[in-house]
């Protein structure tokens, strides 16, 4: 069985994971992240550390309907890679960006 450390390289090889990298930083998660700003229309959100990017991404809008839209969103992303980080180390299953996407 892997340890934890080679288990938390999923996403990216190259880099240690902590919980910053895997849901926002790592080329994996960030091209989520692009893919999903994209399709909602979200700029700017350049945070590497998860408080900083839910607030980046609910606070560019003033709307409070479309704050909590942009919220669920993000919550959403954060759980389809998690589920995907938990199907890769736990069931042999494979990273899939456009799989992540479909699921959101």
């Amino acid at each position: 069985m892997s340890t934890f450390h080679d288990m938390s390289r999923v996403f990216c090889p190259s880099d240690i994971e902590s919980s910053n990298h895997l849901f926002f930083s790592c080329h994996f998660s960030y091209n989520v992240w692009s893919a999903i700003n994209n399709r909602t229309d979200i700029q700017g959100v350049n945070y590497n550390e998860g408080v900083q990017h839910l607030f980046m991404h609910a606070n560019l809008v003033l709307h409070r309907r479309l704050k909590r839209t942009r919220f669920l969103i993000w919550v959403a992303v954060v759980w389809c890679l998690w589920l995907a980080w938990n199907k890769v180390n736990f069931q042999e299953g494979v990273a899939d960006c456009n799989s992540i996407i479909s699921q959101i």
